[in-house]
């Protein structure tokens, strides 16, 4: 997770041209939103047809 959060981290000090510490905070959530979802998918099981 942390290669994510680095990524996002980059890219929206980058883009958005936010402050350092917003960018992070923005990152963080969003890196931990795409691990719940991550850990939600893991646990899905797909119908057989």
């Amino acid at each position: 997770m942390e290669a994510i959060f680095q990524l996002l981290f980059n890219e929206l000090k980058q883009a958005a041209r936010a402050s350092e510490q917003g960018s992070k905070e923005v990152a963080a959530r969003i890196t931990e939103e795409v691990s719940r979802i991550a850990r939600k998918a893991s646990g899905f099981k797909h119908p057989v047809r």
